[in-house]
């Protein structure tokens, strides 16, 4: 009998002790809980702060400075905003050598891939020489075309350009990607040049295609060697402003990067920075 007293007492008490927990944890979990909703209060106020200075500071001063990027381009005018053949032919014409190769060796320096010594070397090439580009270059063999292809004959240099906006690297029922197929040939067909350059120039991210000898850039580049030239030309204006588009398709407005406080920074870090 006394050990069934016992049992209930011992019963009892472990009652009792797991109430005063449960209200313990309860009480526990409240003043958690208040402390978290303080915490995020304070987070959300920290956030909208920074962003708003972030904008002010940094963004404002850009869109006032290069207004003209808010007006609509050509491209986008006539929805060819993401043709890569279009693309092309506006940068033959930037590149032209009657009148663009300070914009040519401007964009080689933006390309981290390449080397400062073939940086230097090429630049020189492009401002003594007198090369010629070409785009839609065909392959005869397996008409395959290269976007942009730029040759000195005098001095025997050449950079093959392959131009991506939102198409991946193709690849072959052979298994070769078209890239292969471009360094062979210019391996094998222009051989007698002593300079090469292959260059993938993209927008969406195809970094991992670019394996050597081929050197991988970006349209933000692009978009970065020209706004550095500060020209006034209308066709360097309009297509700066078609890059603008590609590159931030939504407006740099205070409703769509003023109120993201990674967008704000990721537009300073890959434009605004590099200007400075």
């Amino acid at each position: 009998m006394e050990k069934n007293e016992d049992f209930v007492y011992l019963i009892g008490n472990l009652k009792n002790i797991y109430f005063k927990e449960n209200l313990t944890n309860k009480n526990s979990q409240q003043e958690y809980s208040n402390k978290l909703d303080r915490i995020i209060d304070e987070i959300n106020f920290l956030y909208e702060r920074e962003s708003e200075y972030t904008y002010k500071e940094c963004i404002i001063p850009f869109t006032n400075k290069y207004s003209f990027l808010q007006t609509p381009s050509i491209l986008e005018a006539i929805n060819k905003l993401k043709y890569e053949t279009f693309h092309s032919l506006i940068l033959k014409e930037l590149w032209n050598p009657q009148h663009g190769k300070q914009l040519l060796a401007n964009f080689i320096t933006t390309i981290d891939d390449i080397s400062t010594s073939d940086k230097i070397k090429l630049q020189e090439y492009i401002i003594q020489g007198n090369y010629s580009i070409e785009e839609e270059h065909t392959i005869k063999n397996n008409k395959k075309r290269i976007d942009l292809l730029i040759t000195d004959n005098a001095k025997k240099w050449f950079v093959i350009i392959e131009n991506k906006i939102e198409a991946s690297v193709s690849i072959s029922s052979e298994n070769k990607t078209q890239l292969q197929y471009y360094y062979q040939y210019g391996e094998r067909k222009l051989k007698e040049y002593t300079d090469k350059f292959y260059i993938l120039l993209s927008h969406r991210n195809n970094k991992k295609n670019a394996i050597e000898p081929w050197k991988y850039t970006t349209y933000n580049n692009v978009f970065l060697s020209l706004i550095k030239t500060n020209s006034d030309t209308r066709i360097v204006q309009d297509y700066l402003s078609s890059l603008f588009s590609l590159l931030y398709p939504h407006n740099i407005s205070q409703e769509d990067i003023g109120n993201s406080l990674y967008k704000s920074y990721q537009f300073y870090r890959e434009t605004i920075k590099h200007l400075k």
